[in-house]
């Protein structure tokens, strides 16, 4: 066959990829570590510093949110069922079949983060605009959900056309420019600083030729933290 040089001793045995379950155990036994180191610094015990563990306190407080990617609905599920065990606050990345949770989501408080908007459908039985009404049918159920211009900053770029489709399928244009503005500030615990444009705010802003969902309008002037940028 056509094995790795050397008779196959290509190195050691790779150990089997973890299961769904050891995954989740494996994310219980982190935050249950962390918690307790926590509850160590507290207390006023001698610990050994771990940059790891303090960077997590905030979160297991309670104080900024704890963002999982979840794509199908047992996952949705499951991560909103392990947040509320944690009593974390949670936020859903990616979320394409977030309707089919959309009741819990509601009734449980937790906001999405759409990175799926301009895809094609992933399912053969699925309509052509499955991803691109997806926002607007959870905005009639009641859920709330930011756009994000798709996976890492890789295509930020896309983020206007990504709330402009979600319009063209059905979505308020208000309620697509507070996806891409407000909503994301609010379920990540800055609204007190960016997000709208309000005395007080940082000033980050654009200013463009027309409604910033159009592929046809151009950015005039953008600002951060109230200095001009190119």
């Amino acid at each position: 066959g056509g094995g790795p040089p050397g008779g196959g001793r290509g190195g050691p045995p790779q150990p089997a990829p973890k299961t769904y379950a050891e995954q989740v155990q494996q994310i219980k036994d982190w935050f249950g570590e962390a918690r307790a180191y926590r509850d160590a610094v507290k207390a006023g015990q001698t610990v050994r510093t771990d940059a790891r563990y303090a960077a997590m306190i905030p979160a297991i407080d309670g104080k900024i949110p704890v963002v999982v990617a979840a794509e199908g609905a047992a996952q949705i599920n499951d991560a909103i069922t392990w947040a509320k065990a944690e009593g974390v606050k949670l936020v859903i990345r990616g979320g394409r079949d977030a309707l089919f949770a959309a009741d819990r989501l509601k009734a449980e408080n937790v906001p999405v983060i759409l990175t799926s908007t301009m895809s094609a459908p992933d399912r053969q039985y699925e309509s052509y605009d499955n991803a691109y009404a997806t926002p607007a049918k959870l905005h009639a159920a009641g859920v709330k959900f930011a756009i994000s211009g798709g996976s890492g900053g890789l295509y930020s770029n896309r983020l206007p056309w990504e709330a402009g489709v979600a319009v063209a399928f059905g979505l308020p244009e208000e309620e697509a420019l507070k996806a891409v503005t407000i909503n994301a500030a609010e379920f990540m615990g800055v609204a007190d600083k960016v997000g709208s444009l309000e005395v007080g705010k940082e000033g980050t802003l654009l200013i463009t030729s027309g409604t910033p969902l159009d592929m046809t309008s151009n950015i005039i002037q953008s600002y951060i933290q109230g200095r001009e940028i190119n």
